[in-house]
């Protein structure tokens, strides 16, 4: 009876005192960069110190883009979401479609949608996709992790 009274006190303070290790050890941790394609975080190892997922979406709707980006964050922290319109000719090398870019800063807990809809019309024979970047600041405004996330890819012929 004695060990099973010890093993649970043992095991109550081992659960108490691990989140208060982990919070030091993410309060020193330097930033961090993730990179994802096909639009979740879900799959990305070692696990996400602040935000707890990314999205986004990407769809052509006659000839422009829709995208959105968003993110779920558990706890008041300054988050800047930015969404960046990408075109390809070959479906390999990338590069960000010029004025196509849109960003907002929350500093509130929760899931944040930044929707966006292409200024102008899509140029034909292009592959277009949307690259969504969570930045977590610090007070200071240095970031703290990164996460960027890129949707499939769509050709406009």
């Amino acid at each position: 009876m004695k060990k099973k009274a010890i093993a649970c006190i043992l095991t109550a303070c081992m659960l108490t005192l691990s989140p208060l290790c982990a919070q030091a050890d993410a309060a020193k941790a330097p930033a961090v960069y993730y990179s994802e394609t096909g639009g979740l975080t879900q799959s990305i190892e070692p696990r996400l110190n602040y935000l707890s997922s990314v999205f986004t979406h990407f769809v052509i709707s006659g000839s422009y883009a829709q995208m959105q980006g968003n993110y779920t964050i558990f706890s008041n922290m300054k988050v800047r979401l930015q969404v960046v319109m990408q075109h390809s000719s070959n479906n390999s090398t990338w590069s960000n479609v010029s004025g196509e870019s849109w960003s907002q800063t929350w500093i509130t807990s929760g899931q944040h949608i930044l929707p966006c809809r292409s200024h102008a019309p899509l140029a034909h024979g292009y592959y277009y996709r949307a690259q969504t970047t969570a930045t977590v600041l610090s007070s200071s405004g240095a970031p703290l992790e990164t996460v960027i996330v890129y949707s499939n890819p769509s050709y406009y012929a």
